[in-house]
């Protein structure tokens, strides 16, 4: 509790909800986005292996795997991003099956 207020997180919107006893110990939602409207998201950084996006797509239509696609980036193309940067550039390519 601060300055008789009681905060917890609204469940929707990211807000949050107040108890006030001036109302009556009555909780009320405040939703921040119905005051300050959508907060809006931040630019997407370029990928690291976006230059490198025809190789990959080369090597993903010869099946090969992520670790592999990696690892001859790396060694064979100069590729100094990481294994991560790869699987979200290969995700986003081909977005992976849902599991059963």
């Amino acid at each position: 509790m601060m300055n008789g207020l009681c905060l917890g997180t609204c469940s929707s919107r990211g807000g949050r909800e107040e108890y006030t006893p001036a109302a009556g110990g009555i909780h009320h939602r405040i939703c921040v986005g119905e005051y300050l409207g959508e907060s809006p998201r931040p630019p997407r950084i370029a990928s690291s292996v976006a230059p490198y996006g025809e190789i990959v797509e080369q090597f993903l239509e010869q099946q090969g795997e992520m670790v592999a696609i990696f690892h001859r980036l790396r060694d064979d193309h100069g590729f100094r991003g990481s294994y991560s940067s790869v699987r979200r550039y290969v995700h986003r390519l081909r977005p992976p099956e849902a599991q059963a």
